[in-house]
């Protein structure tokens, strides 16, 4: 009897870590991956748990546990497993709800009901082994340790292997008819005979959760029928996804929000922000253009306008390693000369002394922007690491309208902190500088430059790639900076810090507009 328990206590505690970790990536695409959507699962995981344990000690007090065997709860489980939620509902709770409350509601139909199931189970393992003479302690300790193993084995298997290479879909089909077949295996152990018709019904159930899993899509994020995906990833990042429009146009998404949108012939950016960058990089002295950082790769079109101008070192950071495949197969980075690191912003500095004629930050995870890479510890880094003339450019999305926007505000503060002549380029998105035009309420890039000298006041529109040549906003700002660019003196909110991370919950509203605005630029 002993090897049956310890067999199934070993999948309870392989299924609890797999629902954990499917529901997090489930939830992802609609709430990103903020410390709130991952105080949601666990706490809900916990609440689950605490519940599903007292029930099963109420079972077994009872002595009803009989009537409900523990291989049928591993069995149903399972079959929850390859039933996940429909992302159509994840997008209507999305739409509904807050931040927090979406998350919660979310982690709640997620994870309830089968982790209820799977925390029932530990209390009748105890007592069953109890009824072997075994010691309760030791029986318990037994029991913990086997599901905790189950656990830890799950979580490295299905975060750092079966999600990244084969999806979210393949997870829960594979380990639900797994569990289903571990079921019958544990039920034949238990038993000692076959029972023809458990077995069956059993069988009946699995096939026909597998076969309505089988008919679950993961719902792409481009509706139109004239998008080609050409490349979709499900990792522990995030779902990255590449989309071929009719146009020739490839749009990168991540997590359902736009990353990149470029042409693909020249691979040239038809996103605004990407050239308005390139315009200041180009008020750089060519003796200054060597050694260039940038945070953040996404489809590789801030390396493209660097390598235009002539920068000799370019070094592109990103934690995702997916965008540089993506980058070498389809956006043409192949044919450029730059250093790939797969590494945090923050700790690639942290363990390298280079210093960077220019720091670029442009850094998304989805529709948010990770806080640590924004405060003013950070900051403080990069100025470490720009030279004597170094200029750091800090891509932020944030409102339009001056009256609401915050995040600018800090980081603005955050480069004023570490005593950074901050410039903030003002009115993009103009009707009379291009062809955007955008209302004050729809969140957008906003481009801070941050300088060790005063800035350089006298442009030169020769200087400008052809691309970058073509924007009315270039042209203007290289005949006068300052009217362009406003130099500030005090943002006024105080620079974002470690210790506080609310960025996070701030660009949850502006991540819903977002969802509702991809097609706008």
């Amino acid at each position: 009897m002993k090897t049956w328990i310890y067999s199934l206590a070993f999948i309870e505690g392989a299924l609890v870590m797999v629902f954990e970790l499917l529901a997090a990536r489930f939830v992802t695409p609609f709430f990103g991956n903020s410390i709130y959507v991952w105080s949601s699962i666990l706490g809900i995981t916990m609440l689950s748990l605490l519940i599903g344990y007292f029930l099963g000690g109420r079972l077994v007090k009872m002595d009803l546990h009989k009537f409900l065997p523990i291989p049928t709860l591993v069995l149903v489980s399972g079959i929850l497993l390859m039933l996940p939620l429909s992302h159509s509902v994840l997008g209507l709770i999305a739409e509904s709800f807050g931040l927090i409350s979406g998350s919660l509601l979310s982690a709640i139909l997620l994870l309830f009901l089968p982790l209820v199931l799977l925390g029932s189970i530990s209390s009748q393992f105890i007592q069953l082994i109890s009824e072997t003479q075994t010691l309760a302690g030791v029986s318990s300790g037994n029991v913990y340790a086997i599901s905790t193993l189950g656990g830890v084995i799950a979580t490295f298997a299905v975060g750092l292997f079966l999600i990244p290479n084969y999806g979210l879909r393949f997870c829960c089909l594979s380990i639900g008819v797994s569990s289903g077949i571990l079921f019958i295996v544990a039920y034949l152990m238990e038993k000692g005979k076959i029972n023809i018709k458990s077995l069956a019904l059993a069988l009946c159930f699995l096939i026909g959760a597998f076969l309505l899993g089988s008919s679950f899509k993961i719902q792409t994020t481009l509706d139109d029928s004239d998008a080609d995906l050409r490349y979709h990833n499900d990792s522990m990042m995030g779902r990255l996804e590449l989309y071929e429009l009719q146009d020739s146009v490839q749009v990168i998404m991540n997590n359902g929000a736009l990353q990149s949108k470029l042409w693909s012939d020249g691979y040239n950016s038809s996103l605004l922000y990407v050239h308005i960058i390139g315009g200041v990089l180009a008020y750089i002295p060519k003796e200054n253009r060597n050694n260039a950082l940038v945070v953040g790769l996404a489809a590789g079109s801030l390396i493209h306008e660097l390598s235009k101008l002539g920068f000799g070192d370019i070094d592109a950071v990103d934690i995702d390693p997916r965008t540089h495949e993506i980058c070498q197969e389809f956006t043409g980075l192949e044919k450029v000369d730059y250093q790939f690191h797969e590494d945090d912003g923050r700790h690639f500095l942290l363990k390298n002394d280079i210093m960077y004629d220019v720091i670029i930050i442009d850094v998304s995870a989805g529709d948010y922007q990770p806080y640590h890479l924004y405060t003013k510890e950070a900051i403080a880094l990069y100025k470490d690491h720009l030279t004597e003339q170094g200029v750091i450019v800090i891509n932020i999305i944030d409102f339009i309208d001056r009256s609401i926007t915050s995040a600018t505000e800090r980081i603005g503060d955050g480069l004023l902190s570490a005593n950074l002549k901050p410039y903030l380029l003002r009115n993009i998105y103009n009707r009379k500088y291009s062809r955007h035009c955008i209302d004050n309420g729809i969140p957008y890039e906003k481009i801070i430059v941050g300088s060790n000298a005063p800035f350089f006041t006298v442009g030169n529109e020769e200087a400008l790639n052809g691309c970058c040549r073509a924007i009315a906003f270039n042209r203007l700002m290289h005949q006068n900076w300052s009217k362009m660019a406003e130099l500030k003196t005090d943002f006024s909110l105080g620079p974002f810090e470690d210790d506080q991370p609310i960025m996070e919950l701030m660009s949850y509203d502006k991540a819903k507009v977002l969802r509702n605005n991809l097609n706008n630029q």
